[in-house]
Formats: structure tokens, sequence, C-alpha cells
């Protein structure tokens, strides 16, 4: 630690103290104000414990120089003043040792003490007038009910975590993060998947706001992949319609996931609007990074659309296309029994 090297002499005064790690000597004359030496040497075993790393102890030693200095004049106001501006960062340097006690052993309950320290050490930064030390506690703080929920979430008690997320929002309503996991904690709870989508959208607004562009991108992303999923099982149910209507959400959120394009392109197909189903398989695999098999099912509902529109060409060359992975044996098919493609009857 680096508090404690200033060092302050009092003239014509029976006692000289430091600031921070000075020892303050009582001298013996003319004074016989006991309860003012018992202050002294608090500080002085305040001084002494806080080098040796004992903040918690070193904490009471403060507490008992400022209690023993009260009403002693001026060199006890001085006392008073130096216990003082110790105690906020050694209440943090204590936080900070139970939160290393946590990181050792990461139990709720660790994690809970660890939280009740950066509280005392917020409150205590408050106390004494230590404004810097009391927005780092209380970041601190924010942080590590964060980490709470996503303990709680983890364990599946969805219900304490969304509580705790909740009092996080309440602390830090420009915490992005906490909306995000909200949404996950939305997203595992029956009914609330429309929640959900509220929080993915207060993530993206809160983190653009501050400049936390990775949950904005992870907002977005998982928004549009849970739209995506309904999007698949509203196609799997012949709900066509519907699934369009999912996917342009989707889209609103990422408009570069190929997965959406290909589920865009089926559910197109499967509506007979094949001229659109081409448009939405093109695109598709504009954006898709993957190899052959990957791109397959791209091309498989592009040689569908050609297939329905009578291209009878354009749908062979498609398909030898789509002829790779999952996509392999249905599109020979279709190029041999069902178009007979030139080379394969």
């Amino acid at each position: 630690m680096k508090y404690f090297k200033q060092t302050v002499t009092m003239v014509l005064v029976i006692f000289a103290f430091s600031a921070y790690a000075g020892r303050v000597q009582a001298q013996s004359n003319n004074d016989n104000n006991d309860k003012y030496r018992k202050a002294v040497q608090e500080y002085n075993k305040g001084n002494k414990l806080s080098k040796n790393k004992k903040f918690s102890e070193a904490i009471d030693a403060y507490k008992k120089a400022i209690s023993e200095a009260q009403g002693g004049g001026d060199k006890a106001q001085k006392l008073i003043q130096l216990s003082k501006k110790q105690l906020p960062s050694l209440y943090y340097e204590e936080a900070v040792s139970t939160y290393k006690t946590f990181q050792n052993s990461q139990t709720e309950s660790n994690l809970d003490n660890t939280i009740s320290a950066f509280k005392d050490a917020s409150n205590a930064a408050s106390k004494y007038g230590n404004s810097s030390l009391k927005k780092r506690a209380d970041d601190d703080i924010t942080k590590l009910m964060y980490n709470k929920s996503v303990l709680e979430y983890s364990q599946k008690n969805y219900s304490k975590a969304m509580d705790t997320i909740n009092k996080v929002i309440n602390n830090n309503a420009n915490y992005a993060k906490a909306y995000y996991q909200k949404a996950l904690i939305y997203k595992k709870m029956d009914g609330h998947l429309n929640d959900a989508f509220k929080s993915f959208h207060k993530a993206i607004e809160v983190g653009k706001k501050t400049g936390d562009t990775g949950i904005v991108s992870k907002a977005k992303d998982n928004a549009s992949g849970q739209l995506i999923y309904i999007a698949n099982q509203q196609n799997q149910n012949k709900h066509y319609s519907d699934a369009i209507n999912t996917l342009k959400r989707s889209l609103n959120y990422n408009s570069e996931a190929p997965t959406a394009y290909f589920e865009m392109a089926k559910a197109y197909n499967n509506l007979g609007k094949h001229n659109s189903a081409l448009t939405y398989a093109k695109k598709g695999l504009q954006y898709d990074k993957g190899g052959k098999a990957s791109k397959a099912k791209f091309y498989f509902e592009e040689g569908k659309a050609y297939q329905a529109l009578n291209k009878k060409s354009s749908a062979c060359n498609i398909f030898a296309k789509a002829a790779y992975g999952d996509f392999k044996d249905s599109a020979d098919h279709i190029m041999k029994y069902e178009l007979k493609c030139k080379g394969q009857q």
C-alpha cells in the first residue's frame, strides 16, 4: 500500500505523527491527557496493522483512535482527521482481500461476503468524504451483483437471478450487461419471450449509449437467433406467412444472418412465391462463409425455385451445386428422376 508515506510535524506540541506511515511519538512533557495518549497509541497501532495488511484490525484501531481523541483539542482534531483519512482505503483493501477469497472459492456465500465488503467500503467512502473511492466501490458492487445473477442463472434459480439483476438495474440503469442478462433469464421463464425481446432491445439501446459494443453485438445475435429458431418451427408447422414475418423481425437485429435468408427462401418456395425465394436464397449465399456443404442449402432452395418456374437448365446447374452434404441425395434424386438433367439419366 502507498497510503502511509507523507509526514506531518507538529511544532511546540509534545507529540509528532505522520499523515500516513509515520509513528506518532508520545512525549511525556506537561501532558497528562490519558485519553489522548490512548488515541495516539491506537493510531500508531492502526499504522502498524495496515502495513502488515491486517485491514480489519487496522480499521478497528483507527476507529478507537477517533473515539479516544474526541474533545481533546486541536491536536486531537488533527489526529481524528488523519485517522478518518485512512479508513475508506482500508475498507476498500479489505473488500479486495475478500474478493480474492471468492476467486479462490467461487461459492455464493463468498460472493455475498464480497458484495457486503464493498458496500462497507462504499459507505465508508461516503461517510469520510472520498468520492472517487466511493464511485470505484459502487462500480465494483454493480459488477459483483451482476456476477451473482449469472451464478444464480447457472444454478437454474431464475427467480432469484431476476431479483438480483433488477437490483443491479435499480442501482445502475446504464449497465448494458444487466439488460442482456435479464433477457437471458426471461428466455428461460415460461410465457416471457416478449419480455426477453424487450430486454434485448434495452441492452442494445443502453449499450449504444454507453459504448458497450460487445453487448450490443451479443444482444442482436441472440435476439436474431431466437427469432430464426421460431421461424424454423413455423416453417416445419407449415405456417409460412408467420415464418416470413418472424424472419423480417430477425433481420432487423442482424441483416447478415445467412440462416434467416435460407428460412425465408424456404418459406417463399412453400408459398409458391418462387421469385422471392430466388432473391433470398441468393442473398443468403452472399453472407454464408462456409464451404460447399454449407452453401448447398441455398442452392437447393434456388434450384427448387427454378424448377417450379420451369427453368430446367438453370435448375439443373444449380442442383449440381446443391449436391453436397445433407442435400446431396435429394439434389441427385431431383436431377436424375424429376428434371432428368443431362448426364444424370
